[in-house]
């Protein structure tokens, strides 16, 4: 593009076409060419041909040059237009003499040709000109004449003819074939043809559509339905944000719960277009490639009963040169495909229900008749033909394909054949019905659509109980409740645990009263009731000990419980015991489920007490198990286990990757408990960095996802709750800070030694230095054998003790808590204990005699400290640090560039200038760019940094030194 406007500012001008797919980014380009002939002080003039003007002579010419005269000032107009009276057949108002008249309308056409020829070359004798005609696949006859006798004047002036046309269309218009032809073997034009986006390409797009990072399920779907055509990808993002399924939460895009397979309308009109004008028999056989899917082969389309063989490969090729049919080799033969995803998604979706079902049925028969071996090949086809094929053939193939899905893991194709055996069962084979209820239960469950779970267990109860299959019953009330639990419907939640008790009392069926028991555990460690937990225990104990029971479970189940109610009550080595005894029997009994559990309590135990190498290794084993049970409930909660261990050993770049993973898998799957403690996690991480007004919308967005959970939901809130003091002490609110983690740790919580020590600090900020020393002796009662504690509660007590004025004992309990964190690896604790301890005996040196005066040692801790705060980007500590050496007449080193995300110096300089106070558009002139090019450098910046406003652009340029030195 820039050589053809060099050559064409040198004096040898020429024609350049943009050709390509509809969508796919040739106006786009072709517009940026233009703006940049514009800048390089072209004239540039645009015009387009449009479908409902076919028929209309030199429209687009009109359109191109009219508005171009309009504007001229009458002597300009005068100079341009004189001595051109053939210009008058075209363009009115140039107040010319009438042409004369030749007696031959084909000579006459020609002196207006080269009389609009002329106006082109004497405007460009004063500036290069830049001509666009878009969309010339819709170009009358005239108007592709007219332009091909400019293209050939063109190639020693100053002027570049732009064209843009779409691939599809081009081999139905013989005008515009003839105009390229024609030009091509002249060689007076370039053809560019535009390619669909590469996967690096379609995340900048949506990264700048966004303004942040795209979701990597989002990314995912761009892939599988705009498949590289910019107005797809554009369309789909913009209708996900429309409809709320592409939301920002915590500050980072993600995807919500519901459907992502609507079609935006312009993408559907533009589709219906191409669709509208293909024959009948062209567009019937597109519409059965879009049904059969990877199924459209040869032999089934032959099967199918459609054209002859030598009209059926007529009407391939047709389709094939038109692209929207592509010839894909598979093994030994060949299937046919939509030539794009959306073609194949709108062509089927147009479709009446009662044809689409029975082709659905004809491709379900000619595969039997093929391949009858594949049941999931079968299965979509007889989905899709509901009661249009052999409803008792069809239930059989998808309840085997439903289960061949789920032993893959593929739970929610799963879900989907079940959910369809389902419907067709209930009038053909009603004995199957509950069956098929509860297999699509768990499906669903696995799937992570709780809300169609519990629909398909209700009902499924209801049959058992009218069945009178009570210990059935039991059992599913049980799966109701912890799934009612889970989607924050706490009530009913124990309404149906109460069921599940009623239904199995006087039964005798130890095994589901073992299984309820352990559900009933569960949700008592959630609401934090130690006595409830301690009954269970003993319940679970005196199960364990009864013939016939499920003794393992329930042997596992008590030491869990026993493990949970020593974590509770803060000790921490007696739980870690009950915990791998629990381990122990799950292990050997292969109770997968219970050995997710029980590997989640030893992560956190392992997490409080510090030994956070183990805590990973039970992390990652809980993972594991989780995604062998497919459950994304219990996945979830692997997740929080890891951004837990990531937060609690200062890895504050992983906490920010494990809440993005954490957000984006409980949208999916609408479990709120996971996107409250996402959200907290990366509160925590803003908090430390100095970005409160974040951290705190954060909270805010948490309380307001979990609602009224709080009051039930302990095991979990009190994260959000302490997430809130971290908050609240960041934004210079002590006071406020001590409140909340006060009542935070109140209960007992599932990250006690986080709480205590925020508690303690917010303490000594809030001037209650007695108050802390209490909390540093209830961090040092955590023990014994748990380091972690024992250091947060030195570096407390260092910390009230300097409050006190007791200078020697701050200074021993603040190297002695420094020194412990250093061994458990923890830098940002580290740090911030010696940026303590540094600061204590820089303000004893003076007249102290019980401090010494070690100046390089001091010297020494707060380089230290500075360095690990600069590489986490706490940026309010690193400015203590560099305050503190400045006062001991040191240089600290600069900050870092961009302690958050790298910028580059265009980036560098558009925020510079944002922090001076100047608008976008004087951005743009400043930089001789343009106010969009402005705009999309700071939706890159925000993104990149995180930040949501131009008010937290500019306090970050100045916290980091970035200020514009000559603005």
């Amino acid at each position: 593009m820039v050589v053809a406007l060099d050559r064409a500012a040198a004096g040898s001008g020429g024609t350049l076409l943009l050709a390509g797919e509809a969508g796919i980014g040739k106006s786009r380009l072709a517009a940026e060419a233009l703006a940049l002939a514009r800048r390089r002080g072209f004239v540039t003039l645009a015009g387009a041909a449009y479908p409902l003007q076919a028929d209309l002579a030199y429209a687009p010419v009109l359109e191109l040059l009219g508005p171009f005269l309009a504007r001229l000032e009458p002597g300009r107009l005068a100079a341009l237009v004189g001595g051109l009276p053939d210009l008058g057949r075209l363009f009115a108002g140039l107040h010319l003499p009438p042409p004369e008249p030749l007696g031959d309308a084909a000579l006459e056409r020609t002196r207006m040709f080269e009389a609009v020829s002329r106006l082109v070359e004497r405007v460009a004798a004063e500036r290069p000109v830049a001509l666009l005609v878009d969309d010339l696949q819709w170009a009358d006859a005239a108007s592709l004449e007219l332009l091909h006798y400019l293209a050939r004047a063109f190639g020693t002036r100053r002027v570049l003819l732009l064209g843009a046309y779409r691939l599809d269309e081009a081999p139905t218009q013989p005008g515009l074939l003839a105009l390229v032809r024609s030009l091509r073997r002249l060689g007076l034009a370039e053809e560019l043809q535009v390619e669909s986006l590469g996967a690096e390409a379609v995340a900048a797009l949506a990264r700048a559509l966004l303004g942040g990072e795209p979701p990597a399920e989002l990314l995912g779907v761009l892939r599988e339905r705009a498949a590289g055509t910019p107005l797809f990808v554009t369309a789909l993002i913009r209708g996900l944000r429309d409809s709320g399924e592409l939301l920002l939460s915590g500050g980072a895009w993600v995807l919500g719960s519901g459907s992502l397979t609507a079609v935006p309308p312009v993408v559907r009109d533009l589709v219906l277009a191409r669709l509208e004008r293909l024959e009948p028999a062209d567009r019937a056989l597109l519409e059965l490639i879009a049904v059969a899917g990877d199924a459209a082969s040869s032999a089934v389309l032959g099967l199918l009963g459609g054209p002859e063989r030598d009209e059926l490969d007529a009407a391939l090729r047709r389709l094939g040169k038109s692209g929207l049919v592509i010839e894909e080799p598979t093994g030994s033969g060949l299937v046919y495909r939509a030539g794009h995803p959306l073609v194949a998604e709108i062509a089927y979706g147009e479709l009446p229900e009662t044809r689409r079902r029975r082709l659905h049925a004809g491709v379900a028969a000619a595969l039997e008749a093929l391949d009858p071996g594949d049941p999931q090949r079968l299965a979509h086809h007889y989905r899709g033909a509901a009661g249009e094929a052999d409803p008792r053939r069809a239930v059989d193939v998808l309840i085997a394909a439903g289960r061949r899905a789920g032993e893959l893991h593929a739970d929610a194709e799963a879900a989907d054949h079940l959910a369809a055996a389902l419907a067709l069962a209930r009038a053909d084979r009603p004995a199957m019905v509950e069956e098929l209820l509860e297999q699509l239960g768990h499906a669903r469950s696995r799937a992570g659509q709780s809300e169609g779970a519990v629909g398909a267990w209700s009902e499924a109860a209801g049959w058992r109980e009218r069945s009178g299959d009570r210990l059935a019953v039991s059992r599913l009330r049980g799966l109701l409740a912890l799934a009612e639990w889970d989607r924050g419907r706490f009530d009913a939640a124990e309404a149906q645990l109460a069921a599940g008790f009623e239904a199995v009392d006087g039964t005798g069926g130890d095994a589901e009263l073992t299984d309820l028991h352990y559900i009933r555990l569960q949700l008592l460690a959630r609401q934090v009731d130690l006595a409830g937990l301690e009954e269970e225990a003993m319940v679970l104990l005196a199960l364990a000990g009864r013939a016939g029971t499920r003794r393992a479970v329930a042997r596992a189940a008590a030491h869990l419980a026993l493990a949970d109610v020593a974590f509770l009550r803060g000790r921490l080595t007696a739980a870690r015991d009950h915990g791998l005894q629990a381990l122990a029997v799950a292990e050997r009994a292969e109770l997968s489920a219970v050995a997710v559990g029980t590997h989640r309590h030893l992560a956190l135990t392992a997490i409080n007490v510090g030994d956070h190498r183990q805590a990973r290794d039970h992390a990652l084993a809980d993972l594991a198990l989780a995604r062998q049970t497919g459950s994304p409930t219990l996945e979830l909660g692997a997740r929080f286990l890891m951004l837990a261990t990531d937060l609690v050993i200062d890895a504050w770049d992983g906490v920010l990757r494990d809440a993005d993973e954490l957000l984006a898998h409980s949208y999916r799957v609408g479990y709120v408990r996971g996107v409250a403690t996402a959200l907290a996690g990366r509160a925590f991480v803003l908090a430390h960095r100095g970005r409160p007004e974040d951290a705190a919308r954060c909270v805010a967005e948490a309380r307001e996802v979990y609602g009224g959970a709080a009051a039930a939901d302990r095991h979990i809130f009190t994260v959000v709750e302490i997430a809130d003091a971290a908050a609240a002490l960041a934004a210079g609110d002590p006071g406020r800070a001590r409140g909340l983690a006060a009542a935070a740790v109140a209960t007992p919580t599932t990250l006690p030694c986080l709480g205590l020590a925020l508690l303690g600090e917010a303490q000594v900020a809030a001037g209650d230095p007695a108050g802390a020393l209490g909390t540093a002796r209830r961090l040092a009662g955590l023990g014994p054998d748990a380091p972690w504690p024992a250091a947060c509660g030195s570096w407390i007590e260092g910390l009230a003790r300097a409050a006190l004025g007791e200078r020697a004992a701050a200074l021993a309990c603040l190297r002695r808590g420094a020194d412990r964190l250093d061994g458990l690896g923890l830098p940002f604790q580290t740090a911030r204990a010696w940026l303590g301890w540094a600061e204590v005996a820089a303000a004893g040196r003076a007249g102290d005699d019980q401090v010494p005066a070690a100046g390089a040692e001091v010297v020494e801790a707060a380089r230290r400290s500075l360095a690990a705060f600069d590489r986490l980007g706490a940026r309010p500590l690193a400015d203590r640090a560099r305050r503190l050496l400045r006062s001991l007449g040191e240089r600290p080193a600069a900050p870092p560039r961009a302690a958050t995300g790298e910028l580059s110096e265009r980036e560098l300089q558009v925020v510079r200038l944002v922090a001076v106070g100047l608008s976008n558009a004087e951005i743009a002139g400043r930089l001789f760019i343009s106010p969009r090019t402005v705009t999309t450098h700071l939706q890159h910046v925000y993104g990149r940094l995180g930040l949501g406003s131009r008010t937290a652009l500019t306090r970050w340029v100045l916290e980091h030194g970035l200020a514009a030195e000559d603005t």
